[in-house]
């Protein structure tokens, strides 16, 4: 998937979140999707042609992984998970809303690439690649914006 797609998967997983969960009541929606639109694109930072990658170079110097591996897996959203609320216990004050967009937009990038036909390997350092049945309709651009928009109004009108 590329930087578009990732950005309309997120956005479609934040209402879904907000439509399971009923997470509005203490969480900002601005800063919910504000974060989760920067963080759907964290997982592609070892990839060459990655947006974060080519424009905030700092940011990905120590990556050496190949591409799907240790930054589409279990491992590192845990790490990821750890990391933010350890921040919080040390009084850095990060929000509820940084924390649940980030880990929504890295989440959702995540399933995301679980549509796709190369899979992930989601239990990285086990070489178990996972991908969902459905992959032959991400491999089309335009399922992919259907299958997101019936999503969407399905999440609207249930």
């Amino acid at each position: 998937m590329n930087r578009r797609n990732h950005l309309f998967f997120s956005i479609l997983f934040i209402f879904f979140f907000i439509k399971i969960f009923n997470i509005l009541y203490y969480i900002d929606l601005w800063h919910l999707i504000f974060f989760s639109l920067i963080s759907c694109l964290l997982p592609d930072i070892d990839h060459k042609k990655s947006f974060l990658r080519n424009n905030f170079f700092f940011l990905s110097w120590f990556i050496f992984f190949s591409h799907r591996k240790i930054t589409h897996s279990l491992f590192l959203l845990v790490i990821l998970f750890l990391i933010l609320f350890y921040l919080n216990y040390l009084n850095i004050n990060l929000n509820l809303d940084i924390i649940t967009g980030t880990i929504i937009g890295y989440l959702s990038h995540i399933i995301a690439d679980m549509f796709t036909f190369r899979g992930i390997y989601f239990f990285w350092p086990l070489n178990i690649k996972v991908r969902f049945p459905l992959w032959f309709i991400f491999y089309n651009k335009v399922f992919i914006y259907i299958f997101c928009i019936l999503f969407f109004f399905l999440l609207l009108f249930f």
